[in-house]
C-alpha cells in the first residue's frame, strides 16, 4: 500500500515537472506577435504642388490635390480645363455707306407690300442697330437709277447716282435721308452708285463698308454706256468693284428679285448676268454676295449683313487632348478609380498599362466654359517595400495638345502633388507608461487618456518565455528524477 502511495506521488511530481518546464517553452512557440504584425504604415503628403499650364492667354489646365486621406491612404486629384477668354469684338465699323437702288422696279409688290418698303424699312432698322452698337459710327446714304436719255437725262454718267447725305453721326438725319429717296428711273446704274459711295469715305485708316441693296442687274455704267446688259456694262462695273478692294473698302451686296428668265439681247438668264458681275454667294467677285428672294430681305439686311459688319475673335479652343502619365511606382502600388467623369468630353476608362496614361479628349472648349474630371489613387495593402521612405510624384508628365485659330499647339509639365509611405514599429510600454488596456466586464477596452498605472509589484512579475540554460537544467532534473523514482520503485517492489 505504501508502495502505491510512492508511485502515485512520483507520477504527480513527474507531471508537474513537465508542466513547469515546458509551459514557458510552449508559450514562446505559440507567440504569434511577429515583428511584421507590429509595423504601422504611415501615409503622408509631402507637397500639394499644382501642375499649371497657361494656353496662349485663352485657357488654362490645372492639376491639383482636392483631398488627402491618411486613414484610407488615398489622394484625390482634379484636372480642370478653363477657357478664360470671352467672345470679344475685334473691330467695329467706323464708316458705312448704304447704296440703295431707287429704280422704278423697286415699287413692285413683294411679300405683301412693295420691294421698296421692305428694303427701305430694313435699311432703317440696320441703321438703328449700328448706332446702338457703335454710337460713334458715321453713315452716309447714296441712291442710284437712271432715266431715258431721250428724255433729256445724262444717262450713263456719274449723275445717275445721288448722295442723299454724306458721312454723318446724326441718327435722325440718316434715317430721314432714306425716307427722302424717290424711285423713278427705269434703269440700273450700279457702277455710278459705287463710284459716288467710294468718294464719301474719309482718309482715316479705319473699318469702311459699302452695303449695296439692289433688285436689278446693271444695264448702265459710267462712260456713256446705257441700256445694255453684259459686255461693256459688266466690265466697267466689275472694274469699279475691284477698285474698292484696292482702296481697302469692304463690299457687302444684297440682290433680290432676280429670276432665271431669259434676257433676249444677250441670250443669258438674269441670274447668269448677275453672276457675271458679282459672282456667286460661295465665290463672290469681292466681299460677300447675298442672292435672295423678296421674303428674305428683312432677315438678311437686319441680321446677316449686320453680323458681317462686326468682326469677332474666335476664342474657342479646339481638338484638346490631355494626357496624364503616371510613374511606374504609382501604377504598381496604387489602385486607380474615377471620382467624377468629365462634364465636357470623354476620358479613357482606366490607366493604359502600355504607357501608364489616361487620355481626356475635348472637341471644343468655348469662351467661359470650365471642364473638370477627378480621380483617386489608393495605396494597396501589398505595396512594395521599395517605395518606403521615397517621395512619390502622383504624375510623371501632364501634357495638353490643342488648336487655337487654326494653329496647333502643345505644352506639358512634370509638376504634381507628392506623397510618401513610411513604416514604424511601436515602442513597448515601460512599467510606468499609460495603461495599454483596461478590462471592464471581462472585455478589453482601450483606456482613457487620464488613467495611469502607478501600481508597483512587490516582487518581479513572472515573464513569458525561457532562455536555453534554464530549459536544459529543467530537462536534466526531470530525467534524473525519473531514473531515481524508477530505481526506488524496483527496490521496494521485491
Amino acid at each position: 500500500m505504501n508502495h502505491n502511495k510512492y508511485i502515485i506521488s512520483f507520477f504527480i511530481v513527474f507531471i508537474l515537472s513537465i508542466i513547469i518546464t515546458f509551459s514557458p517553452v510552449m508559450a514562446s512557440l505559440y507567440d504569434t506577435d511577429s515583428s511584421d504584425s507590429k509595423i504601422n504604415t504611415i501615409f503622408e503628403l509631402v507637397s500639394d504642388n499644382s501642375a499649371f499650364i497657361e494656353i496662349e492667354d485663352k485657357a488654362t489646365l490645372e492639376k491639383k490635390l482636392i483631398e488627402f486621406n491618411s486613414q484610407e491612404r488615398s489622394v484625390t486629384i482634379q484636372l480642370t480645363l478653363k477657357n478664360t477668354a470671352s467672345e470679344e469684338v475685334k473691330e467695329l465699323p467706323s464708316e458705312v455707306t448704304l447704296v440703295i437702288d431707287d429704280s422704278s422696279s423697286m415699287t413692285r409688290p413683294a411679300n405683301g407690300t412693295t420691294r421698296k418698303d421692305l428694303v427701305f424699312q430694313s435699311a432703317k432698322t440696320l441703321v438703328n442697330k449700328l448706332f446702338d452698337k457703335n454710337p460713334s459710327i458715321n453713315i452716309s446714304i447714296v441712291s442710284f437709277s437712271s432715266l431715258n436719255a431721250a428724255e433729256g437725262e445724262t444717262e450713263g454718267t456719274i449723275n445717275d447716282a445721288k448722295l442723299q447725305i454724306g458721312l454723318s453721326n446724326d441718327r435722325t438725319a440718316v434715317l430721314s435721308a432714306i425716307d427722302n429717296i424717290v424711285s423713278d428711273g427705269p434703269r440700273t446704274n450700279i457702277d455710278a452708285g459705287l463710284q459716288v459711295a467710294k468718294t464719301t469715305f474719309s482718309s482715316e485708316q479705319n473699318r469702311k463698308y459699302i452695303i449695296l441693296l439692289t433688285d436689278g442687274v446693271p444695264n448702265n455704267a459710267v462712260g456713256g454706256i446705257y441700256g445694255r446688259f453684259s459686255g461693256e456694262t459688266a466690265t466697267r462695273t466689275i472694274n469699279t468693284i475691284n477698285s474698292l478692294k484696292s482702296s481697302n473698302i469692304n463690299l457687302i451686296t444684297m440682290m433680290t428679285g432676280i429670276d432665271n428668265k431669259l434676257e433676249t439681247s444677250t441670250n443669258k438668264t438674269y441670274q447668269e448676268l448677275a453672276q457675271e458681275v458679282f459672282g456667286t454667294p460661295e465665290n463672290p467677285t469681292y466681299g460677300s454676295f447675298h442672292y435672295i428672294s423678296d421674303d428674305q430681305i428683312e432677315d438678311v439686311i437686319t441680321n446677316n449683313i449686320y453680323n458681317e459688319l462686326f468682326v469677332t475673335v474666335d476664342n474657342s479652343v479646339k481638338n484638346i487632348v490631355v494626357t496624364d502619365t503616371f510613374p511606374q511606382e504609382i501604377v504598381d502600388n496604387f489602385n486607380f478609380e474615377y471620382v467624377a467623369s468629365p462634364n465636357i468630353g470623354n476620358v479613357s476608362a482606366e490607366i493604359d498599362k502600355t504607357n501608364n496614361t489616361i487620355t481626356w479628349n475635348v472637341e471644343v472648349l468655348n469662351p467661359g466654359e470650365v471642364a473638370t474630371l477627378s480621380y483617386k489613387l489608393i495605396l494597396k495593402d501589398d505595396y512594395s517595400k521599395e517605395i518606403v521612405d521615397k517621395v512619390l510624384p502622383t504624375n510623371e508628365d501632364l501634357k495638353i495638345d490643342y488648336t487655337i485659330d487654326g494653329e496647333d499647339g502643345s505644352q506639358n509639365t512634370p509638376d504634381s502633388p507628392e506623397v510618401i509611405v513610411k513604416e514604424e514599429i511601436p515602442e513597448e510600454p515601460s512599467d510606468n507608461n499609460t495603461i495599454n488596456n483596461v478590462i471592464i466586464n471581462n472585455t478589453i477596452t482601450p483606456p482613457s487618456n487620464n488613467i495611469v498605472d502607478n501600481t508597483v509589484a512587490p516582487t518581479p512579475l513572472p515573464q513569458t518565455g525561457i532562455n536555453n540554460t534554464l530549459m536544459y537544467i529543467g530537462l536534466f532534473s526531470l530525467v534524473s528524477f525519473s531514473f531515481i523514482a524508477y530505481a526506488y520503485y524496483r527496490k521496494n517492489s521485491k
